[in-house]
């Protein structure tokens, strides 16, 4: 056991020097907490004799007083000096960052104990600071049933060790503070990197799911029976689902503004009913009570979707043994927010409810903190709801959450009522009337070969004219090399040599009268799509789409282009199949 040099040579008002530096470098040898704790009490329990010791440090989350060390209490008088300890002597001490000294209380006998053995309560008090330079992070205190128990000795040892326990103390936890944000870091690289790699997998995913999707199509409209039609039919319907799941993938890695469209909240929620219900397992139930008003709001699809996995897999690590989850809506109007960020108005409100341990008001007041968890290191993040939250704010909507501690929780999505019905957003890009494509001329600059050839096909069986480059670069050399400009330019945004950004710029500068749809299936490319989108330069095409969906957008650019005369390009038959 470590030991105090010269215990019994100092006198009543002094302390050697060789002690203090005894203190200090034991104190300073401390890899933790713990170890801390250790070393003040080997100091007290070798320098003062007192019936009582206690050392609270100051917890900045629950803001009151812990006690890490607590002679002489039982377990109950433990529990009730660190619960009432902020509103007696420590917490004084703690505040004013003065220490107290209590020499005798009482004239009563100083003996520890009566005859029928119980406790005599303390006549002498000692509360000491514990300082960090200038901030206190503790209290210190000492109590003996002997009145005038402690001497100036005793207090200036004390004192010292004090203020190298809080100096010490707050250097462990600037240790801890910085290994937590390196942690952090960490992390948030890791999931830096696997958003990106999920969206360069969501980009190949695309490319792959258009040509199955677009051949599939083709070749139905090319079916002269309907032997295997239901085969293809489950080809793209596979697909589709796939597209789906693409669709999530990208979602996970969006790093910008949502497309928000008007959608029923409850016709989107049964759509993902399978998807949630995978991922919730067979030992949690969930249960959507989908009503029979419309419930409209203008909400990006993933983004939505995105945000109920993540309360409902919280909701199912709050049910560890299984239980059920309800999803529900109604209409709901709010006043405006007090912060001034939300006017008042109608709402779609979504309401999900859990069976599951529920949460106190200080864990509810945190949740929506990034990386904030009640979870274990391996298992919570802590951005899986302030993710909601931003998603909610995003769509000019608010979060509330009601719990309490065995009654489960329910969190409440609310989001502004659409005046435009998912009809009428479905209607607003109406049929284009009939268009004469004879003698448009259309570039395709596409890298994957067996797109640019779906691509190709597509275009040149409706009757338009068409070249095809495997790159931004050989496109250009095309544009510079044509007689006449071209009428169209259909390009992909990421593609090797040179890209579709700079390829557009290069036409801006070169064939100013070429009209340009970009087509895009990669995440990070989300900043220059949302770009697109305000300044309406150029249409977007998200992958995957189907040949319907690509000469709508052809067809759209070239009636701009040249006004409505002749006929409507053909979707079907021996031009849709490459025939000509």
């Amino acid at each position: 056991m470590t030991s105090l040099p010269n215990r019994s040579g100092y006198g009543a008002n002094e302390v050697s020097v060789e002690r203090l530096e005894f203190v200090a470098a034991l104190l300073t040898s401390a890899r933790d907490l713990e170890e801390l704790v250790t070393h003040i009490h080997t100091i007290v329990e070798q320098t003062v004799a007192a019936d009582q010791t206690g050392f609270y440090l100051y917890d900045e989350e629950s803001a009151r007083l812990r006690l890490l060390i607590a002679k002489g209490l039982d377990e109950d008088e433990r529990r009730s000096a660190e619960t009432t300890a902020m509103e007696r002597h420590p917490g004084e001490v703690f505040v004013t960052r003065r220490p107290l000294f209590i020499e005798d209380t009482s004239e009563a006998p100083s003996a520890s104990s009566t005859d029928d053995g119980r406790r005599r309560e303390p006549r002498s008090r000692v509360y000491l600071p514990v300082m960090c330079h200038e901030r206190c992070v503790g209290t210190f205190g000492l109590a003996s049933v002997q009145p005038n128990a402690f001497t100036q000795a005793h207090i200036t040892l004390l004192s010292f060790m004090c203020n190298i326990a809080g100096v010490v103390y707050g250097q462990l936890m600037a240790s801890k503070r910085e290994r937590t944000l390196e942690t952090r870091l960490l992390s948030a690289q890791k999931r830096e990197a696997l958003g990106t790699l999920a969206g360069s997998v969501a980009h190949d995913f695309n490319n792959l799911l258009t040509i199955i999707v677009g051949h599939a199509e083709l070749l139905l409209l090319d079916l002269k029976g309907d032997e295997q039609r239901a085969e293809l039919t489950s080809i793209l319907d596979a697909a589709n689902r796939a597209g789906a799941l693409a669709g999530r993938l990208r979602a996970f890695s969006r790093q910008d503004a949502p497309a928000p469209v008007p959608h029923d909240l409850r016709e989107l929620t049964l759509g993902l009913r399978s998807m949630l219900g995978t991922a919730l397992g067979a030992e949690w139930d969930l249960d959507i009570e989908a009503g029979e008003d419309s419930m409209v709001t203008e909400i990006d699809e993933n983004e939505f979707g995105q945000a109920m996995l993540n309360i409902i897999l919280n909701g199912r690590d709050a049910m560890p043994a299984g239980g059920k989850i309800t999803v529900s809506f109604t209409r709901a109007h709010l006043e405006a927010a007090d912060d001034g960020t939300a006017p008042a108005g109608e709402h779609v409100q979504v309401s999900i409810r859990d069976t599951g341990t529920g949460m106190d008001s200080a864990t509810q007041a945190r949740i929506f903190e990034p990386f904030f968890t009640t979870k274990d290191r391996d298992t919570g993040t802590g951005i899986g709801l302030p993710t909601v939250m931003s998603i909610v704010q995003r769509h000019g909507g608010r979060i509330r959450v009601e719990s309490a501690p065995g009654e489960g929780t329910c969190f409440h999505l609310n989001f502004p009522l659409s005046q435009r019905s998912r009809s009428q957003s479905q209607a607003a890009d109406p049929v284009r009337e009939a268009v004469d494509v004879r003698g448009v001329r259309v570039l395709v600059a596409e890298d994957d070969p067996y797109l640019r050839m779906l691509l190709v096909r597509v275009i040149r069986g409706a009757g338009f004219e068409v070249q095809e480059a495997a790159d931004g670069a050989a496109a250009l050399a095309l544009i510079r090399a044509a007689s006449t400009p071209f009428d169209l330019l259909v390009t992909d945004l990421r593609m090797p040599v040179m890209d579709g950004k700079q390829l557009l710029e290069a036409v801006e500068r070169e064939s100013s009268s070429t009209s340009a749809l970009v087509i895009s299936g990669y995440s990070s490319d989300l900043k220059l799509q949302s770009e697109l989108r305000k300044d309406q330069r150029y249409p977007l095409l998200w992958k995957p789409f189907n040949p319907t969906q690509l000469l709508d957008a052809v067809t759209k650019l070239t009636a701009e282009r040249r006004g409505s005369t002749g006929a409507r390009p053909r979707r079907g038959g021996r031009h849709a199949s490459g025939e000509r």
